[in-house]
């Protein structure tokens, strides 16, 4: 009679254990098959030209990712971007940064701005300029209060040099137009 009691009692505790146990398992299974998606992403981001770029803003400003091609484009190293959030403002173009910065500011507040299409310049290190496109999503909490800012960055440095020189081009052609009209034909 107390074996039947012992071996029942035990079974009563197993169950519970058993089911704990495959609760685990499967958390386990599911924490690994995030890891594989999260270590794909990763991969796919850190291959990419584009920067790309996630940042928290609660409970402060923190730069949770970047992808190493910042370091390409900014010509700055990652480690500085995180230990200075702000630092790829400090980087625009000083006739930029202004414009820039009141739209990123108003953005992140959660007014309704829209951070899709901005384009700056950015000063690398060297002195080189180079022209930077920007779309940025911003993520609120369950109160509507923006808590992380995410977006992408394309270098299109060599666009902005193709649409100058074709207005240099354009400009010569009209200009070359314009004068041979005004000339005297006749000998």
């Amino acid at each position: 009679e107390n074996v039947l009691a012992l071996q029942i009692s035990l079974a009563v505790l197993a169950i519970p254990l058993m089911f704990v146990a495959a609760l685990i398992g499967e958390r386990r299974k599911k924490e690994e098959a995030l890891r594989e998606i999260e270590d794909r992403l990763k991969r796919m981001a850190d291959s990419i030209p584009e920067v790309i770029w996630i940042t928290d803003l609660e409970p402060e400003e923190r730069v949770v990712y970047t992808s190493p091609s910042f370091e390409r484009v900014w010509g700055l190293r990652l480690a500085d971007l995180h230990q200075n959030p702000r630092l790829w403002m400090e980087t625009i173009h000083p006739e930029d940064r202004a414009r820039v910065g009141s739209i990123f500011s108003e953005w992140i507040k959660g007014a309704d701005v829209s951070y899709q299409d901005v384009e700056f310049r950015i000063v690398q290190p060297n002195g080189a300029i180079r022209w930077i496109h920007e779309r940025g999503v911003l993520t609120l909490d369950e109160q509507g209060r923006p808590i992380r800012v995410s977006g992408i960055c394309t270098d299109i440095t060599e666009r902005k040099r193709a649409e100058e020189e074709l207005q240099r081009s354009e400009f010569y052609l009209a200009e070359g137009q314009r004068l041979a009209h005004s000339a005297s034909w006749s000998f």
